[in-house]
């Protein structure tokens, strides 16, 4: 039993060293509400109108910041209804030269479920110009919008 706990210390020990190595000592994270826009009709009075119909497959964003640049990582919906059509978001790029976005399918299972934004600035509330994809059953199909980081 004392080998068992030793060991288990030892490797909780390793995976603390490797964290705190591998995380900036000067990053800081917070949580913000993300919210997708009709391209051009977001309204910083009313923030819950004009809304795009993809606004249901956009959770929370966490930014991270570790001085030099923010990465922003959103929780993509896999599946979400829009007006009676489920689907799932394909595509998403941002028309500012400054920001690089991918998306990620992290469980595996064919669909996106993460969107990384990294960008050299930010302040809030943020607005990206951005391009989304959604796959329904029909088709894909394409529009352009406002990401917006509160």
């Amino acid at each position: 039993m004392k080998k068992i706990l030793k060991n288990l210390g030892a490797i909780t020990m390793a995976f603390a060293m490797v964290l705190m190595l591998t995380l900036p000592s000067n990053a800081s994270t917070s949580v913000h509400d993300a919210r997708l826009y009709k391209d051009g009709e977001f309204d910083a009075i009313n923030i819950n109108d004009n809304l795009s119909m993809g606004d249901g497959a956009i959770g929370d964003a966490i930014v991270t910041s570790n001085g030099s640049n923010y990465t922003i990582t959103i929780d993509i919906a896999e599946d979400f209804y829009a007006h009676g059509v489920q689907g799932n978001v394909t595509e998403f790029t941002c028309s500012d030269p400054n920001v690089t976005t991918s998306l990620y399918d992290t469980d595996g299972n064919g669909k996106n479920d993460t969107l990384i934004m990294i960008t050299d600035s930010l302040t809030y509330p943020e607005l990206f110009n951005v391009n989304v994809t959604i796959d329904v059953w029909i088709m894909p199909i394409a529009a352009s919008g406002d990401l917006v980081i509160f």
